[in-house]
């Protein structure tokens, strides 16, 4: 009986101490997997025709960040002759950053619009997902981003909706 205690405790006392060893390694993968990526982060989104202002914060010591932020879009130029479509609105999404290389934005977005030409109460709602996707050095990116959801307002409906832009993205960010 005393054997078997003894054996028990010497067992208990080795998987504790694995245990600790085991969460001590994984403690350190994942500050390695962080390394290089800001704990807070502020970027500006500059593109052909849209502009955004986002504040993210990382998850513990993931790639991983959580953030929101606001954007606007304007007509294209050699708009002159047709209408405009002007959205602009917030968008809430997940970053995962490999340092120095890539982040890819996910997210949703609720976007309001104004539409016409002269129409001060032409407007609609946009509604949907968010996708970016920017390659480059740790402080300035670039890459394409999408947008992709439901359209609508009182005069035409609902309808699917589309709008791609490309960006230059400048990131700030700091650990505390």
């Amino acid at each position: 009986m005393r054997l078997k205690l003894a054996a028990l405790a010497l067992v208990t006392a080795c998987s504790l101490t694995g245990g600790t060893f085991i969460a001590r390694d994984l403690q350190a993968q994942n500050s390695t997997l962080a390394q290089g990526v800001s704990r807070y982060q502020f970027a500006v989104d500059v593109g052909v025709i849209s502009l955004g202002l986002s504040y993210a914060q990382r998850v513990r010591e993931t790639r991983v960040s959580v953030g929101a932020g606001m954007w606007v879009a304007w007509a294209p130029a050699s708009t002159f002759d047709r209408n405009v479509f002007e959205p602009r609105g917030v968008v809430v999404f997940a970053r995962a950053s490999y340092p120095r290389v890539v982040q890819i934005d996910m997210g949703v977005g609720l976007l309001r619009y104004a539409y016409g030409d002269d129409c001060s109460k032409c407007g609609g709602t946009f509604a949907g997902l968010r996708l970016g996707a920017h390659v480059g050095g740790r402080k300035l990116l670039f890459g394409p981003d999408l947008w992709i959801g439901a359209v609508s307002d009182a005069g035409h409906g609902s309808d699917l909706g589309l709008l791609l832009d490309l960006q230059f993205r400048l990131m700030l960010g700091w650990d505390q």
